[in-house]
């Protein structure tokens, strides 16, 4: 999740490249178990009553692993960027660390606070194989918390498990593109040899003809009596 939206230029969140991964993963706004996965994993190791596997697009950020968030936002796994704290990781490249949100000048103005109950906040990056910051795995308190080291190395951990899932995913889905685009490359391929081989065994078939009555007659086009 990240800060009001206002400080993070477009242009960062509308990279093709970091797009084109996020579409790649084939995660959007709805559950995913692995993903669910790794955001109960950071709620039980860490101890926070909320976490989320955020994935930051142009115009909003959706959560395929969540844990503790409230309605409407649990039941539509999403959110505008004005409640988002993740766009700042995104568009730092780094994690995001905060005692309390209210008082960070990033977050402070974030509808995240008032609306989704987010104080403590930390946040590591979830990257592709490209190094694009996709989003991020956050812990989120509702009340000012001291992120000890071990917590951070925890949560910089699940991380990093969870960016190479991400990657798999996107390979996968890459090469079935490329197992897609070859298969019909190689049916274009057969109908033109097949076309091909037709027309040299009609060259092949009119190669002996004496005249234009004999190549009617190959052909099987009608010819008049004379």
């Amino acid at each position: 999740m990240a800060g009001s939206g206002r400080d993070v230029p477009l242009s960062l969140l509308s990279d093709e490249g970091r797009v084109g991964a996020l579409r790649e993963t084939g995660l959007s706004a709805a559950s995913d178990a692995g993903m669910e996965r790794f955001a109960r994993l950071a709620a039980e190791l860490v101890g926070v009553p909320v976490a989320l596997v955020s994935l930051v697009e142009p115009a909003r950020q959706v959560f395929p692993g969540m844990v503790g968030l409230n309605d409407p936002w649990a039941e539509s796994r999403q959110t505008p960027l004005t409640h988002s704290l993740c766009q700042h990781v995104v568009a730092e490249e780094k994690p995001l660390v905060l005692t309390d949100a209210r008082e960070d000048a990033r977050t402070c103005a974030s509808l995240a606070i008032p609306n989704l109950g987010v104080v403590g906040y930390a946040g590591m990056p979830l990257t592709d194989g490209d190094g694009h910051v996709l989003g991020s795995l956050c812990a989120i308190d509702t009340e000012p918390r001291q992120w000890s080291e071990r917590e951070l190395a925890l949560l910089e951990d699940l991380a990093a498990a969870c960016s190479a899932e991400l990657r798999l995913r996107i390979v996968s889905r890459q090469r079935q593109h490329a197992f897609g685009e070859a298969e019909t490359s190689a049916r274009r391929y057969q109908s033109a040899l097949d076309r091909s081989q037709l027309l040299l065994s009609a060259a092949d078939a009119l190669a002996d003809t004496t005249g234009l009555g004999e190549v009617r007659r190959r052909c099987g086009i009608w010819s008049p009596a004379t």
